[in-house]
């Protein structure tokens, strides 16, 4: 077998891998559990990856990637995509072990960080109310990426007091967004990086005037930096599940990128192109520039 995806399949035998000596593709999803007792006849060829994904948030990543990372594990010296989704910054802090592995061959990586590493605004001060925590994680070595997507969210949380007579007050209104430690992932790229295809999936949960207040400039400023010369293209996905979704959203979310003063730097450069995503049928719709 060259590809195998597993899903929802707790305490699942990772050893039985090992003994699949044509596997090139693998796939692990929504796993809280795996069993790395198990031995299984191991084959006089080891498995050569080509492609990984482990996503939909298994509990089981840093167990999975100790396992990745055994001796007598699959070989991974030779892939050219991963596609990891982490649980908290312990599990991103410890990628760079993975991808020092096929710093040689990978090509195209998807990354979805989870919530660590946002930074916290103070909408109704306009002050930082708490920075994101320290990220290991460094690209530097990745001298073949060509493709790198980001998949992430930006929301608004609220915080209402209610007194004694039923009277609602807006205690704290806080806009959590990626967006600098996106910027500082991308400057740890190698200089004169390969890097042509940038890619950002982002959910957006919030009303029109937090929104508004979300501030590109740092992340459009490390995409058009000398060390990004040779980027050619730049996706900004807006995601959304369904029709209603769409229209009591997304539509307005559009509207807020397409007319954003940094962002316009980069579409009108032909750089950025911004589109929207279902993500139940994949269908894809460019957005009316």
């Amino acid at each position: 077998m060259a590809d195998i995806t597993i899903n929802s399949v707790d305490s699942f035998p990772l050893a039985a891998f090992e003994s699949c000596s044509s596997l090139k593709r693998l796939a692990i999803e929504d796993i809280a559990t795996v069993d790395l007792q198990s031995t299984f006849e191991h084959t006089s060829t080891k498995p050569q990856l080509e492609h990984l994904s482990i996503r939909r948030f298994s509990l089981a990543f840093s167990q999975i990637l100790d396992w990745l990372l055994r001796n007598d594990s699959p070989d991974i010296t030779q892939l050219r995509s991963v596609d990891f989704q982490t649980m908290n910054s312990e599990d991103v802090n410890r990628l760079p072990l993975l991808l020092q592995q096929c710093s040689n061959s990978l090509t195209d990586l998807v990354i979805d960080p989870g919530n660590a590493y946002h930074t916290l605004f103070n909408l109704i001060d306009g002050t930082i109310a708490s920075s994101p925590e320290m990220c290991h994680l460094s690209l530097s070595n990745l001298h073949r990426l060509n493709s790198l997507t980001i998949r992430t969210r930006i929301w608004l949380s609220q915080e209402f007091w209610v007194s004694s007579t039923g009277e609602e007050t807006i205690e704290a209104r806080n806009l959590l967004s990626p967006l600098q430690w996106i910027a500082n992932i991308v400057q740890t790229l190698p200089e004169y990086s390969p890097l042509h295809h940038l890619a950002l999936r982002i959910h957006f949960r919030g009303d029109q005037a937090a929104l508004s207040r979300v501030d590109w400039n740092t992340l459009v400023q490390a995409v058009t930096s000398d060390r990004l010369k040779g980027l050619k293209s730049v996706e900004l996905w807006v995601p959304h599940h369904d029709d209603r979704e769409r229209k009591s959203g997304v539509i307005r979310v559009l509207e807020i990128l397409q007319h954003d003063r940094h962002l316009s730097r980069l579409i009108e450069k032909g750089l950025l192109v911004i589109k929207e995503e279902c993500d139940m049928t994949r269908r894809f719709a460019k957005a009316s520039l």
